[in-house]
């Protein structure tokens, strides 16, 4: 089981623990297939974390989870420029260095 943020849900994905609203109604039961309406639905209800069953794909999702922290801390670094070639060669060369310290870990 995995808690991870609603951003990087995709489908296929299946709810570990029955997911409630802030004011306790169930919103999705445990065992659910996420598919894009329901992860939007979640997000539409402001649920911004959820348990998932662990997978084959679990190291890919913490992958994201990393991938976009650099790349929210490289947005900050270059605030005043826009999105451009280096910033994009800057955040590939962050995310295959994060791919190759993962692999060295597991």
């Amino acid at each position: 089981m995995e808690y991870v943020s609603t951003d990087v849900l995709k489908e296929g994905m299946k709810v570990a623990k029955d997911v409630f609203s802030q004011s306790k109604m169930l919103l999705m039961p445990e065992g659910t297939e996420l598919n894009t309406s329901k992860i939007q639905m979640l997000k539409t209800w402001g649920v911004r974390r959820i348990f998932i069953e662990a997978s084959e794909d679990l190291e890919s999702t913490q992958f994201l989870i990393r991938q976009q922290e650099i790349d929210k801390i490289i947005d900050a670094m270059f605030i005043h420029n826009p999105n451009n070639d280096f910033t994009k060669a800057l955040k590939l060369a962050a995310g295959r260095c994060l791919r190759r310290k993962m692999q060295e870990d597991a």
